[in-house]
Parts: C-alpha cells; structure tokens; sequence
C-alpha cells in the first residue's frame, strides 16, 4: 500500500496501491516524435477508483486536440442512435417541458438536438467547448462519457448536483472498471484523455457522500442517481 501526499480525486484518500505503469505515445496528437508519456494508475482503497497521477496528465492544448479527434458528428444516424441508447434508462423519466443538461457534451450535442423533438430542452457544458452555463434547478443531468475524463470528479460531481433541483436525477454512463477481465488489457484506458475509472463500489461511496440514492444501476456503464435534499 502507497500512503504519501498523492490524493484520490474523488475521495480525497491518500491510500492506494498501484495498479498499472505503462508509456503512451502521444506522436498521433503532438506530431512530436516517439512522445512517449509514462502513465501510473492507481486503485483507491477508499471509494474504488482508479485514477491517474496528476503529473501524467495531458495539457489542455493536448486533451483539446484528442477530443476533436472523436467522431460525434451530429448527422451520424449511427451516433444518433448510440446516444438514445445511453439515455434509454431515463425514458420513462422524461416529460415534455423539461429541462436537462448534457455535461461533457463535446462540441455539439446529439442530446440536445434528440430531446428537442419530445419538447425537452438540453443545455451544453463542457469545459473545452461549452465552458459558460448559468442555471440551477434543473430536471436532470445526462453525463455520458465523461466521467472518465474528469481531473477533479468531487468538483464535478458537486456541480452537476448543484445543477438539480430536488429529486432532480444525474444519469452516469462510464464503463466499470470491474468489467475488464484483466486491467492491464482493458481497452478503456487506451485514450490518454481517460484518467478516472470507477466500479459498484464507487457507485455506493458517491451514493453514501452526496446524499444521492441509486435509482438505475446496469452493473456495467450506467447509473442514475437521485437528488434526496
């Protein structure tokens, strides 16, 4: 077990062991050559998680060009049909009037143009892309792919809360760490921008922490949680 000064960041706990060492090549990205970047993974013996050392992440300039590398085209029927896929667990949720937010849209949301034709209105965040937004007390926050790419998943987690009104819900899509039959193989963390992975467990230490009850769990990518104060 490692205990120093290196923290959790979405627990805060300095307990961890080290999961996996192994070189990136940014080349693709950088264009720089053999631009190999050393990444250590360490599992949280706190909440679960597995993350990233700080000192290995990406420069904004860097995460910026990977994310613009990813094929979120808008009239793709086949993305079209993905996202609406990732949402399926909130159907039955969603009235017309309401109000959401993609946070971690990208540059452009599919959510927003989809849920416009049920009379749903979505707002973009996104830190890179979108990084104003200026309401609270919303119905729901849709965070699908994101939160694997999350420096400070507390901080993230507090502001999409602060987003909701009460019983407002948060649907989570990332896969679980637990899903990979052998970490080292997994082909999650083979996008550099993907630092945080969580798990069941982490799923019940944010539960527990943020006073949110668990509404929807597929034991694989997918949880809804629900605003209770």
């Amino acid at each position: 077990m490692i205990l120093n000064e290196l923290l959790c960041p979405l627990c805060g706990s300095n307990e961890y062991n080290l999961k996996l060492e192994k070189n990136f090549n940014l080349t693709p990205w950088t264009k720089n050559s053999d631009d190999f970047h050393l990444y250590s993974y360490f599992s949280c013996l706190c909440c679960d998680g597995i993350f990233v050392d700080p000192k290995n992440r990406l420069s904004f300039d860097i995460q910026a060009t990977v994310y613009k590398t990813h094929q979120n085209n808008l009239e793709s029927k086949q993305y079209q049909e993905y996202i609406l896929t990732c949402i399926r667990p909130l159907d039955s949720r969603l009235k017309s009037n309401m109000i959401g937010v993609d946070f971690g849209s990208g540059p452009s949301s599919i959510l927003k143009q989809e849920l416009a034709k049920k009379e749903i209105a979505v707002f973009e965040y996104d830190p890179i892309f979108h990084p104003s937004l200026n309401l609270h007390a919303v119905d729901f926050v849709a965070c699908i792919e994101s939160l694997e790419h999350f420096h400070s998943v507390s901080d993230e987690l507090d502001s999409m809360i602060r987003l909701l009104k009460r019983e407002g819900l948060v649907l989570i899509k990332s896969q679980f760490h637990t899903t990979a039959n052998d970490f080292k193989d997994w082909y999650y963390h083979r996008d550099p921008t993907h630092i945080f992975f969580w798990s069941p467990n982490t799923v019940a230490y944010i539960s527990e922490n943020w006073n949110l009850s668990v509404e929807y769990s597929d034991s694989f990518n997918t949880v809804i949680f629900k605003k209770t104060d």
